[in-house]
């Protein structure tokens, strides 16, 4: 399953923070639970500190001393969004901006996702990006931008196979935040908006756009994707481009009937996934809680609130799903991607 693995660990190739902490509307279904759900997050928060070393950085695994720079700065910016792990977030950004070139070199390159990571993580914590660490993260950003050719406007040298709309919506997102709008990234807004499958949906990428988008496929993961779908969405609504009523509506008949969302239409929710794509419908400026996500009773808060682990050593961690036997296992990825969505922020105010 190599698209949903490359999501799952999207520091390898590329939610977040910008300005201002927004909070989710206030025209909530009757039924479920609402957002902001600040205790969860909160409980989330703590779990995830206890997985960091003395030296400010997760850990790729338990014991290893090799860092996971991808999960170490989408916990910065979980961290952003609670606020209630000020000192280990300050410790982990300055790990971070210590280590800015071994994070962002993929395949010999600059990649795009974690120099728009970084970019969210500097303006986040007040800081200017286009001076973290030494450098200039915004124009190195903007650099990977193509300029010629049939991916015009695409960022990142790197293959778009398997994270194309995913990066380009990220990549979005950060430079919007950083106040980067308008004609510089026209191109790249163009290129997303183009990359959109005719149901509303996006997948990882489409080689040949005049071909109809796949339906999808389990065996391949071919076809739209709820996690291509949110980013994309995440950055046009960043970028002040109009989302089509028609993605919100594939985006609905994609739930499960859990309440929650898969990687694909057919699959099992996630948390992961939940998360993404509340956060894009609060981009979009709807209520996730708002009767239309309703699946029968089924409230997608109460469906991510049902991953959150409640007792032992994992305690306040977000499982990525439950285990075979329904227990439930914390998952750092899961658990930083869903704080923000507790928390009720989109993606470009987290």
């Amino acid at each position: 399953m190599m698209a949903r693995d490359l999501r799952r660990t999207i520091a390898v190739v590329c939610l977040l923070v910008a300005l201002i902490v927004v909070t989710a509307p206030r025209a909530f279904a009757d039924s479920g639970p609402t957002l902001p759900q600040k205790a969860a997050a909160d409980n989330a928060a703590v779990w995830l500190a206890s997985q960091f070393t003395t030296n400010g950085y997760i850990p790729v695994s338990a014991g290893s001393t090799k860092p996971d720079y991808g999960d170490t700065v989408q916990a910065v910016l979980a961290f952003e969004t609670t606020k209630n792990e000020n000192a280990l977030e300050s410790q982990a950004l300055t790990y971070l901006s210590e280590h800015v070139n071994k994070y962002v070199t993929v395949d010999g390159e600059d990649g795009p996702g974690e120099l728009a990571y970084l970019i969210l993580a500097a303006v986040g914590a007040g800081e200017n990006p286009t001076t973290f660490g030494s450098t200039n993260l915004v124009s190195r950003l903007e650099a990977t931008m193509r300029t010629s050719g049939n991916k015009a406007g695409l960022f990142g040298a790197q293959s778009p196979t398997y994270d194309g709309a995913y990066r380009q919506g990220l990549s979005l997102v950060a430079l919007a935040a950083a106040g980067v709008t308008g004609s510089a990234v026209a191109p790249a807004v163009t290129w997303l908006e183009g990359q959109q499958c005719g149901n509303g949906g996006w997948e990882t990428f489409r080689k040949d756009t005049s071909v109809k988008c796949p339906h999808v496929d389990p065996e391949t993961y071919a076809g739209p994707d709820t996690n291509s779908t949110g980013l994309a969405v995440d950055g046009l609504a960043a970028q002040g481009a109009t989302i089509s009523r028609n993605t919100v509506q594939w985006l609905t008949h994609a739930q499960t009937a859990q309440g929650g969302w898969p990687y694909q239409k057919g699959d099992a929710f996630d948390a992961n996934s939940t998360a993404t794509v509340i956060q894009a419908l609060l981009a979009d400026g709807l209520d996730p809680t708002a009767s239309q996500f309703d699946n029968g009773s089924q409230n997608v808060v109460a469906a991510l609130l049902s991953l959150q682990v409640t007792s032992g050593s994992g305690q306040g961690g977000i499982a990525y799903q439950p285990n075979s036997d329904g227990s439930l296992t914390a998952n750092v990825l899961a658990t930083v991607q869903t704080i923000p969505a507790l928390e009720g922020v989109t993606m470009t105010n987290e």
